[in-house]
């Protein structure tokens, strides 16, 4: 008889070990668990980051290369002007000349 009360101690012991140890383990997964779902928030929040900073650059492109073409386009005028003063004056030259 006493061998079953140390048995039925021994039991008792190592159940409440055991729910000691879940109960630990249980307040760690929450934990865990509570952290991966703020991780998912951020990675969510920084993906939609990501899309306007995608959306903002492309759209930076595009005002510069319209920024980058403007110039191009003035000089090629400034230059057709100095070839059109150019040619004026040599066909004035040779005008005056014949």
């Amino acid at each position: 008889m006493a061998d079953n009360t140390m048995d039925k101690e021994v039991c008792a012991e190592h159940q409440k070990a055991c729910a000691e140890r879940f109960s630990w383990d249980k307040d760690r997964l929450d934990a865990y668990e509570k952290t991966q779902l703020e991780l998912i928030k951020l990675q969510t929040q920084m993906t939609e980051i990501l899309k306007n900073q995608t959306k903002q650059l492309a759209e930076q492109h595009a005002r510069l290369c319209d920024i980058e073409k403007n110039p191009k386009q003035w000089m090629d005028k400034v230059v057709g002007f100095i070839l059109a003063a150019v040619v004026a004056a040599v066909v004035s030259y040779f005008m005056d000349r014949f």
